[in-house]
């Protein structure tokens, strides 16, 4: 073999693993790096539910900050929202049968008030943050709740709970929640934490309104179905993308927010014992109208 043949498959040899190198770092890199945020579909509104008239704007990035709603207390218009049944559960308590029922004056209010906030979301036309005021946004996941929101710019009508466990897993959450979401469609992997979409009716039902992304379509339909008022919030939320599958329903885990385990503002006239044993019979119940295992 010539020198000049030698030179050529020296050369020919460095072009291919230098090209090979690239290709493999460019592919390695493919599943790596998170996904770039489209700007049009970044977050730009938030509120953040509250009784506090003096809290505070909370910005959360440029671009994003955080305006307090301020809350309406139960009053008697409030109750005239409420179902018949679920009216007379409220002054009977013994009468309740599930733990998603309404379970006090508290409860009704609070659903009401989200309904105030998902009116203000739907004149808008971007997606919106919204919080209770016990929720904590950690400065360093800011930027995942932006990229959820450009991975959905395709879809229009959802519901994402940032901030959300399983409900009656308890301190099982760890290894049962995996289990739970066999259910759920995957719908990508950002940053570690998983998106999960309801299409189905699972055995699980979801708890924990105080940190969720909503869209203005979204916001409509809730509204649309919200009256007369049978349900906690979050499980009323829950329904409609499990069961009646009016929103795209879509739970991130593990999750982004979190709480700050102030004092509850909550008056649970229930014991400890009653809530556990509606806990129970739910769970059961969801069992039993599993419909999942049934597609």
């Amino acid at each position: 073999m010539s020198s000049r043949q030698i030179h050529f498959l020296l050369l020919t040899s460095a072009v291919l693993v230098i090209t090979s190198h690239q290709y493999l770092t460019a592919l390695r890199l493919q599943h790596t790096l998170p996904p770039k945020t489209n700007p049009t579909s970044i977050l730009k509104h938030c509120y953040i539910l509250t009784l506090n008239a003096s809290l505070k704007p909370r910005t959360l990035s440029p671009g994003l900050t955080c305006h307090p709603f301020l809350a309406e207390r139960f009053n008697e218009q409030q109750f005239a929202l409420v179902a018949p049944i679920a009216q007379q559960k409220l002054l009977y308590p013994e009468k309740q049968t599930m733990a998603s029922d309404l379970t006090n004056n508290n409860s009704v209010s609070i659903s009401v008030n989200h309904a105030r906030m998902w009116k203000e979301v739907s004149k808008l036309s971007h997606p919106t943050l919204l919080l209770e005021d016990d929720a904590v946004v950690p400065s360093q996941n800011v930027h995942i709740l932006h990229d959820i929101v450009s991975n959905l710019e395709h879809k229009n009508n959802y519901v994402v709970k940032v901030g959300e466990t399983p409900h009656i897993l308890g301190r099982f959450t760890s290894w049962a929640t995996p289990l739970a979401l066999t259910e759920w469609k995957l719908l990508f992997d950002i940053h570690g934490h998983k998106s999960y979409q309801c299409v189905c009716r699972p055995w699980f039902q979801t708890s924990n309104t105080a940190a969720y992304i909503l869209s203005p379509t979204a916001a409509k339909h809730l509204l649309q179905h919200h009256s007369p008022m049978s349900d906690h919030v979050d499980v009323y939320v829950h329904k409609q993308g499990c069961i009646f599958q009016h929103i795209d329903f879509i739970l991130i885990n593990p999750a982004i927010t979190f709480l700050s385990h102030r004092t509850s503002t909550h008056q649970h006239e229930e014991s400890w014992f009653t809530r556990q044993k509606l806990l129970v019979r739910e769970l059961i119940y969801n069992l039993k109208n599993d419909m999942c295992t049934k597609t």
